[in-house]
């Protein structure tokens, strides 16, 4: 089974998931998974069984709030508990309110270790 659908079957039944808002694509990622109410998440099935994070946005109204640090947390127990290996390229859009370097500080904070193809947090 690929890390997506483990993660998601961990999460089976959790009222903070909101499933029916999730498109999955053919290589069995997710974009569009509702978490805590305003947050919208992209999961990727990344190489060795590596679940990517592929965007964490909060809605305008909510940012600054801890939803995004919640929901962080909640990927870094699963990934802890799991032993899965977490991989994301953190770069800012023109609609975040963190500018590329405070978003790179930010995962880092969080245990993301920089590599030449993007950052790792292993468990």
């Amino acid at each position: 089974m690929k890390a997506v659908h483990k993660f998601l079957e961990a999460y089976i039944g959790d009222s903070n998931i909101d499933k029916s808002t999730a498109i999955f694509d053919k290589w069995g990622g997710v974009k569009g998974l509702k978490v805590y109410s305003h947050c919208t998440l992209t999961l990727l099935n990344d190489a060795n069984g590596s679940l990517g994070i592929g965007n964490i946005e909060v809605e305008t109204g909510f940012r600054s709030s801890g939803i995004g640090r919640k929901t962080m947390k909640m990927l870094l127990d699963y990934a802890d508990t799991n032993s899965v290996t977490l991989t994301l390229y953190a770069r800012s859009h023109s609609f975040s309110p963190l500018d590329t370097y405070s978003l790179v500080r930010w995962y880092e904070n969080m245990g993301f270790i920089k590599t030449p193809r993007g950052h790792i947090r292993k468990s």
